[in-house]
């Protein structure tokens, strides 16, 4: 009889800290998707840099120079003197 007390009461804890964590995860879903101004300007700003960073990335990206012999030639040139 003791024993189904504790189990009754543990089983009423348990769904009291889901109620309440469910609470909590609605809270935070709402708070953010109501960001403020300054944190959206530094999303945006920050999402242009990854951008522009990717973009250059690729412009700069290094090209395969043994088709055109050019650069092995000038590698056995300097590797000779």
């Amino acid at each position: 009889m003791f024993a189904q007390a504790i189990i009754e009461l543990a089983k009423a804890r348990r769904e009291d800290l889901q109620r309440e964590l469910a609470y909590l995860q609605l809270l935070q879903e709402a708070k953010a998707s109501q960001m403020s101004l300054y944190d959206r300007l530094l999303l945006s700003f920050g999402n242009g840099l990854i951008v522009l960073g990717q973009r250059l990335k690729e412009r700069y990206k290094p090209r395969d120079t043994s088709k055109e012999g050019r650069s092995s030639s000038y590698l056995l040139v300097q590797a000779s003197k």
